[in-house]
């Protein structure tokens, strides 16, 4: 019986684990087209929250989800855009979106971290 236990607990922590999925292409310098930025989005390592995924939007179209330890990296027009967890249930409630204007040629990095009870998103500087 308690090998049975262990068997579920262990496929249930598995099923549960956080996943990295970019929806759009993955950029670089070497690839940054003429008029662009590169945005890069990392997800603190950190246990509390890690089984669950947090996607991530620029000016509401959602770029990808991103697991603890991951990262997001695509390239955007300059100019004014909004950055944002993309609200769920029990991981980002109320979101605060960071207000950014990008300048072309240019690396804008980002960091998302759990604080209190839900997830933050601070430009890096």
């Amino acid at each position: 019986m308690k090998k049975h236990a262990f068997l579920f607990t262990a496929v249930l922590f598995l099923a549960a684990c956080a996943t990295t999925q970019q929806y759009v292409p993955l950029a670089s310098f070497e690839n940054l087209s003429a008029g662009n930025a590169l945005i890069r989005v990392e997800r603190r390592n950190d246990f509390i929250g890690s089984t669950q995924s947090l996607q991530i939007s620029d000016n509401g179209r959602v770029i990808g989800a991103i697991s603890p330890g991951k990262y997001l990296i695509w390239q955007r027009p300059a100019g004014d855009f909004v950055l944002q967890i993309v609200p769920a249930f029990s991981a980002a409630s109320n979101p605060t979106p960071l207000n950014i204007r990008a300048e072309a040629g240019k690396q804008y990095n980002f960091l998302v971290y759990r604080e209190g009870g839900t997830f933050k998103l601070e430009q890096q500087y």
